[in-house]
């Protein structure tokens, strides 16, 4: 991945993401923290080409929170 976007899932177990995003600048050039997972999938589109990939990872709760943003945008 050339850029990683680190958010927080709206849970209480969910992880700091400082300390995820300190974790994948070890391995990728570019790591963006964003408080909300509407902002971070906002700014993973922003940043993609026509032909680039946008990949939601993480616990179910946050891909399921991303879920619901791109279904509402339907």
């Amino acid at each position: 991945a050339a850029r990683v976007i680190v958010t927080k899932a709206e849970s209480v177990r969910g992880a700091d993401p400082a300390v995820i995003a300190a974790s994948c600048r070890k391995y990728v050039p570019e790591v963006v923290v964003r408080a909300e997972s509407k902002e971070a999938l906002a700014t993973a589109l922003a940043g993609a080409g026509k032909d680039d990939l946008v990949c939601v990872t993480g616990s179910l709760y946050l891909v399921g929170a991303v879920k619901g943003i791109t279904s509402r945008k339907k």
